[in-house]
């Protein structure tokens, strides 16, 4: 994984690190401070082995190495005699039977250190730091009393330090508990982020397009609405509207320039595998950036199953194109809009049959029409999921963007949409990724508003014949349906 690679899975999945770490270490906070402390108080004694140098007859190494032999052991042993339950009872006496010897036992521990050294220790952990001490100090007294009494010579066993009250306890540790829950958490997080990831395959970018389609990315279009203090700015000062969204189409546009230059594309169809990925905000968009450049654009809603364009653009669906399908009407009539050099062709009424209409000889011969009248025909179309009406379309027409929503399909989907769209003998150009969070050339899946909850973004005077923005008069301009020998009528 590149630094690029991290960053990006950084960007996307950092909130389940954060959220990890902090639920774990919050957590273990809470708990730990709810546990009742434990303090622990410490005595040394010191014993001295009085046997030694008690044979001065033998050699001096001799005499050095069984001095250290006996005085280690000796440590052993009275590391194990102090803690007998006969020393216990005495301190349990003492403290008035707060504890029982049993009890004591638990909380006595007893060890030589420093190593090699003659001093030991006897530590004892309470909840209370008082008793702790007392039970300390009380065990060292009474084991030497004992010593002396009857294990070995008197003096052989001294306190050395007694038993002070503890000011903090040993347990629990709240500060590395929480610490080590902390980095336990942002590690558990980070297994299970990079599982999702794993087991995640939509595609997001560009590049896992291109890691399961043999197809551009020609374009890749962010949120609608966003960062709409720059298109107020815009308004304002009068300047181009350089929001994000815009620029994305604006570089759609540039590409499909492109194409153009290698083969006449005259005529794009605009599909999508499902409803809701953006493809009639994307065909909009693309026809209002091409209508911007100079270029005479027609906008044609062949979606005929749940058409959208006469609400976006706010124009009469009366007539449009099944009126024009179905009806002896000589002339195409186009609506103007907002936006200079974009003329739209509704849907019209619903029809029973869709499909035939659009594999009629009359669409043929509109399709040539609209092709003569305009330098590009956008086709906006139904889902593929819903209808082959896109697949009917695609197959006439010079060439056809697919819209995929990023994070939405599967490589499996959209490896069969474009195997359909390939059998129905469409000329993909490739795939438009919509409803991206784009930043310069950074990507990552977000939400798109819609394209006519937006205001305009280019400001433009109202076309000639236009009466109102809502309800525009249809234009003077028509266009003539050729004949079946391709002679538009006179």
């Amino acid at each position: 994984m590149d630094i690029r690679t991290l960053l990006s899975f950084l960007w996307r999945r950092g909130w389940i690190l954060v959220v990890g770490a902090l639920v774990a270490g919050l957590t273990t906070l809470q708990i730990t401070r709810g546990i009742t402390p434990t303090y622990e108080a410490t005595a040394s004694i010191l014993v001295v082995n009085q046997a030694q140098g008690s044979t001065p007859t033998d050699p001096a190494g001799v005499i050095q190495l069984n001095d250290i032999l006996i005085s280690d052991r000796l440590m052993k042993t009275y590391a194990e005699l102090v803690a007998r339950p006969v020393i216990l009872e005495t301190v349990s006496e003492r403290l008035n039977g707060v504890y029982t010897a049993e009890t004591l036992a638990t909380k006595v521990s007893v060890t030589n250190a420093p190593i090699d050294t003659q001093i030991l220790k006897i530590a004892v952990r309470d909840q209370s730091p008082n008793l702790a001490a007392s039970i300390a100090n009380v065990t060292a007294e009474a084991f030497i009393e004992e010593n002396a009494r009857e294990i070995g010579r008197p003096g052989t066993v001294s306190i050395t330090q007694s038993a002070v009250v503890p000011s903090s306890p040993v347990e629990p540790k709240v500060g590395l508990y929480t610490a080590f829950a902390t980095i336990l958490g942002f590690v558990v997080a980070a297994v299970f982020a990079r599982g999702i990831e794993y087991l995640d395959d939509k595609i997001k970018t560009p590049e896992d397009v291109a890691g399961v389609l043999d197809l551009p990315t020609i374009g890749v279009i962010g949120r609608a609405g966003a960062h709409r203090w720059q298109r107020a700015w815009s308004k304002v000062s009068g300047k181009a509207d350089l929001s994000p969204f815009l620029e994305d189409v604006r570089e759609l546009r540039t590409q499909v320039h492109f194409l153009n230059l290698d083969s006449e594309l005259r005529t794009l169809c605009v599909v999508s595998q499902s409803a809701e990925e953006g493809k009639t905000t994307t065909a909009a968009s693309l026809a209002e950036v091409l209508a911007e450049a100079g270029d005479q654009v027609i906008l044609v809603d062949a979606n005929l199953r749940r058409p959208r364009l006469h609400e976006i653009y706010g124009v009469p669906n009366n007539v449009g194109l099944t009126g024009l399908l179905m009806q002896d009407v000589e002339n195409v009539l186009l609506a103007p809009t907002r936006v200079k050099n974009l003329r739209l062709l509704t849907a019209g009424p619903l029809p029973l049959s869709p499909s035939e209409l659009l594999t009629s000889q009359r669409m043929m011969q509109t399709m040539a029409s609209l092709r003569e009248n305009a330098d590009f025909v956008i086709f906006d179309t139904p889902p593929l999921a819903s209808a082959s009406d896109a697949l009917i379309l695609a197959s006439k027409l010079d060439g056809t963007l697919l819209v995929v929503q990023a994070g939405r399909a599967h490589p499996q989907e959209i490896r069969q949409t474009v195997s359909r769209l390939q059998e129905a003998k469409a000329r993909v150009l490739g795939i438009v990724l919509n409803k991206a969070k784009s930043s310069g050339r950074q990507y990552s899946y977000g939400q798109q508003g819609t394209f006519g909850q937006r205001e305009s973004q280019i400001n433009v005077a109202p076309v000639r014949g236009e009466t109102s923005t809502s309800a525009p008069a249809r234009s003077s301009t028509t266009a003539r349906p050729r004949d079946a020998q391709g002679q538009k009528p006179s």
